[in-house]
């Protein structure tokens, strides 16, 4: 069977998974509409040029608490085609609003766009601008003691200290799995060392090396992790596409997605298969009690 596992236990200590118990609140008090959430240009623009799965996981089973939720922009937006982050740059570089320039002037510059960002609310008047950026929350918190740090209308929080503000409860994450769930979800389990799952890409096939690296090299072809037990599947992105999910023979747990119509046509392969080969398979693979039923046993019979 497939599963919805999360990723932290939910007893979980660690510090990012405690900001986001509160993030699953926010996100619902959100679409509730009693709080707005808002982005802008330049954190669009940041964002965008970030591999997608940092937001919003690599895998179709990936949870995003604030999946379906609408977040305008206060302030437009900016399309970087080329060279995003250096055209970003360019942009902040030049800018000499206040009180950006004394927010960048006591920051170290690598931060300057944290700097806009905190400038922009500012300028909108936002209750805060929400962060999970630890390093860039305590450097705020040691410069706002500087006598030349400027008065904002706008406060840095992380999620805990917006719960805080507004009085909201931490909310475990495994809750809101059950949501459209069509997996069984198991909040008794979570991934290993309470990781993510990386990108395909980075993820690739760096653990299976000797001969299978040897294949890869000679003929091009990158092999996926070698299939112990399928979990089962499901049908996605509006009937158009089927996500397969199995085990490897480490126990991780893979996806595999491919189009509706490919998955049928894999299905035809295997099934001609079965007929050449005469392969005994049972009529109902889901029927503990079923007998293997050659096709020649079914023409003779």
């Amino acid at each position: 069977m497939t599963a919805n596992i999360p990723v932290h236990p939910a007893d979980s200590s660690d510090r990012v998974y405690v900001e986001i118990r509160y993030l699953v609140g926010i996100a619902e008090l959100a679409r509730a509409g009693l709080i707005n959430l808002v982005t802008s240009a330049e954190l669009h623009a940041e964002v965008t040029r970030q591999p997608l799965g940092r937001f919003r996981g690599y895998r179709i089973g990936d949870l995003n608490i604030f999946d379906d939720l609408a977040i305008p922009s206060v302030d437009g937006y900016h399309l970087d085609l080329v060279a995003a982050k250096e055209s970003q740059q360019l942009r902040i570089r030049a800018r000499t609003d206040e009180p950006f320039a004394a927010i960048a002037r006591l920051l170290p510059e690598k931060s300057n766009l944290d700097a806009w960002h905190l400038h922009t609310a500012h300028v909108h008047k936002a209750f805060c601008f929400l962060t999970m950026d630890f390093r860039l929350k305590n450097a705020v918190s040691s410069i706002s003691r500087n006598n030349s740090f400027p008065a904002l209308d706008t406060k840095l929080m992380l999620p805990s200290d917006l719960a805080a503000a507004i009085g909201l409860r931490p909310i475990d994450t495994f809750l809101i799995s059950y949501r459209k769930a069509i997996w069984a979800v198991h909040p008794e389990m979570n991934l290993p060392g309470s990781r993510r799952q990386p990108s395909p890409r980075r993820n690739g096939v760096n653990e299976q090396k000797g001969a299978q690296s040897n294949m890869e090299e000679s003929t091009g072809i990158s092999q996926l992790p070698r299939v112990k037990r399928i979990r089962g599947a499901q049908i996605t992105h509006g009937m158009e596409a089927v996500n397969i999910q199995y085990d490897d023979e480490h126990g991780r747990i893979h996806e595999l997605t491919m189009r509706l119509d490919d998955a049928l046509y894999l299905l035809s392969i295997l099934k001609a298969m079965q007929l050449n080969l005469d392969i005994p398979f049972p009529d109902d693979p889901r029927d503990a009690d079923a007998r293997p039923v050659r096709p020649s046993e079914r023409e003779n019979g």
